[in-house]
């Protein structure tokens, strides 16, 4: 039950029509350099074959060999940086000089026996598309402990495995952000104005509530491998949360997945779905207090999550006569909520579920307030012998034949009883 929000799929590499293997995104390398040496990159005996280090249109190839510390004594270049073999290679410094890559270029760990790899430059992406990958090995993980800014709109494509990769410098510029697959975090305060997309079978994590810059976070959109699963945004952190979310996830019955590991003390934005979504589940310990708008897609409040808030929930019946639920198997307070019904099909059966609460708890005796009632309809928060432990939509019943014959009488006594009146007058 949710919608409004901000969708990119004008140049986004994770629409339906214009998916783009990871692999396509990188431009063809001029030169490839190995790093033998260090630590100073800026040093061309550090590298092989002599003539380096790596320029915007070359790979520097990080395989096993050298110091694990790579230092900057002036600005580094390159179009991509490879990592394979055995270490863990240290690149640049938190205080140092910066790196540069070119459009199109990469940052990728390639084989399954490489280790964990750090990034402590600050990195400036140079317009275009950038790819961040922790590559095959699930115990390979990508942290970016600097910040990285965009000279011009691009999107920077986040992919990984099984591991826990993180962004713990600021993200800044034109850039959209793009998460294909893997689990990773969002640590700092970001400016990057493009949105922030996760797409099916990803994972984003923020640690910041500004982790989203100013832009809006899309979840569920295919991937380049066509993942037929979900995405998934989990809260890292307690805070009010403003960007507006779009719900694209149509291959499982819950939909896409918000993650309250901790408290969403306020959601201030607007969730809503695609034509194609099952909607959005919230799953996790905390709570998700919704002040803002949750409209035109399922919701599911899984086991140990409490949604509450002072926001408005939508119900929709489309005009094929497919009807919102809401199914709260965890804690749902409505005393806070406002309902609106959004009615654009005809009301063809006698009773609709607005709320299952069978498996959960349900906070509140009824909505703060309900708009949009059609002509002779009602709400049953109390259920019914078809739907038992259900807030039901259904008909106000008529009056019995002898009830309505009482009716007629009394008011014919009431007339009656004003004439004799207003004759004594």
């Amino acid at each position: 039950m949710m919608k409004d929000g901000i969708l990119f799929m004008g140049r986004a590499i994770l629409g339906m029509a214009t998916v783009v293997p990871l692999t396509l995104l990188s431009t063809a390398n001029a030169n490839t350099y190995v790093w033998t040496g260090g630590p100073d990159w800026n040093n061309s005996s550090n590298w092989s074959p002599s003539g380096g280090p790596p320029t915007w249109g070359d790979a520097a190839f990080f395989g096993g060999n050298g110091s694990e510390n790579v230092a900057f004594t002036d600005p580094a270049y390159a179009n991509g940086l490879n990592f394979q073999g055995g270490l863990g290679y240290t690149i640049g410094s938190t205080s140092g000089s910066y790196l540069s890559l070119a459009s199109g270029g990469y940052v990728s760990i390639e084989s399954a026996s490489t280790p964990s790899q750090t990034i402590d430059s600050f990195i400036l992406l140079n317009g275009g598309d950038v790819r961040f990958s922790s590559g095959v090995g699930s115990s390979s993980t990508l942290t970016i402990n600097n910040g990285i800014s965009g000279e011009s709109s691009g999107i920077l494509a986040l992919t990984g495995n099984g591991g826990n990769n993180a962004i713990n410098g600021s993200i800044g510029g034109e850039l959209q952000v793009q998460v294909y697959a893997g689990h990773w975090l969002l640590a700092a305060a970001n400016s990057f104005t493009g949105g922030t997309q996760i797409a099916n079978g990803a994972q984003l994590e923020y640690t910041n509530m500004a982790a989203f810059g100013r832009g809006g976070i899309d979840l569920g959109l295919p991937n380049f491998s066509g993942s037929s699963a979900y995405g998934t945004l989990i809260a890292g952190v307690s805070g009010t949360l403003s960007n507006n979310i779009t719900l694209s996830a149509s291959a499982t019955a819950s939909g896409d997945v918000f993650n309250t590991n901790h408290q969403i003390t306020a959601f201030t934005g607007s969730i809503s779905a695609a034509a194609s979504s099952n909607g959005l589940a919230v799953s996790g310990a905390g709570t998700a207090s919704f002040d803002g708008t949750l409209s035109t897609a399922n919701l599911l409040v899984e086991s140990g999550a409490t949604v509450n808030g002072s926001g408005t929930l939508t119900w929709n019946l489309s005009s094929f006569g497919v009807p919102d639920l809401a199914t709260d198997n965890g804690i749902m307070d409505i005393s806070g909520l406002h309902l609106a019904l959004d009615i654009q099909g005809a009301l063809t059966a006698s009773q609709y579920v607005l709320v299952n609460y069978s498996s959960g708890t349900l906070v509140g005796g009824n909505f703060a307030s309900v708009t949009g009632f059609p002509s002779n309809w009602r709400i049953n928060y109390a259920g019914t012998t078809q739907h038992p432990d259900s807030i039901v939509l259904m008909p106000t019943p008529a009056p019995e034949p002898a009830e309505q014959y009482l009716l007629a009488v009394g008011g014919l006594g009431l007339l009656a009883a004003r004439r004799r009146l207003k004759g004594q007058d």
